[in-house]
């Protein structure tokens, strides 16, 4: 993973940035994905940054000063989301529409997939992971009747994260990675929760 320094990003200077947003949820809420995107437009507009979204064809909303892209994706893609179909749209949107804005960023970071090389920075949001927990031993597979089905997905998972992940310059974790000081018990307590959930995806990654 490529680490900038801080300082050459405008978002920490508290420069105003043109920032183009990657998401497959944006008029529906389907998941915590949705409801982060939400935020985050919300978020960033309010502090005066220009955001334009690329979303799935159905996937646009009507709100003020907001520029939309849309991606294609194939209706073959038996992926949730189809996010691996989609990936392919986004990188193309990216590869061709880069120079237009100061940084990229994908609200599930696995849909960068196909990115190769980009002149803007590229960052992304690792959500809560089903894959992680059936890599678990004491993980009750058995229960799902499609269980060698789901078994070689979450494999195929974990290998296109494993090469995706590594070439973003910065992600961000969200769901059960999070931990805050009064749950862990003090901050030298949360820092070791922090070191131990970091240490158990990267063993993850290895597997």
């Amino acid at each position: 993973m490529r680490y900038p320094e801080p300082v050459s990003w405008g978002l920490y200077r508290g420069e105003l940035m043109r920032i183009l947003l990657f998401t497959q949820q944006l008029a529906a809420f389907r998941s915590g994905v949705g409801t982060y995107t939400h935020g985050l437009i919300t978020g960033l507009r309010d502090l005066g940054h220009q955001v334009t979204v690329v979303v799935p064809e159905g996937e646009g909303i009507e709100m003020p000063d907001l520029r939309i892209h849309t991606a294609s994706h194939s209706r073959f893609d038996p992926t949730p989301g189809r996010w691996l179909s989609l990936g392919v749209s986004f990188a193309k949107i990216l590869s061709n529409k880069a120079m237009e804005y100061d940084i990229a960023h994908f609200t599930d970071a696995r849909e960068s997939w196909c990115v190769r090389h980009s002149p803007i920075p590229v960052t992304g949001m690792i959500n809560d992971s089903y894959a992680l927990d059936w890599l678990d031993v004491n993980f009750s597979r058995n229960i799902f009747a499609d269980r060698y089905l789901r078994s070689f997905y979450y494999w195929l998972l974990r290998v296109v994260e494993r090469h995706t992940y590594c070439r973003m310059d910065a992600v961000v974790v969200n769901g059960k990675y999070r931990v805050d000081r009064m749950r862990a018990g003090g901050q030298e307590e949360m820092l070791a929760v922090v070191d131990f959930l970091i240490n158990k995806e990267r063993v993850s990654l290895n597997k």
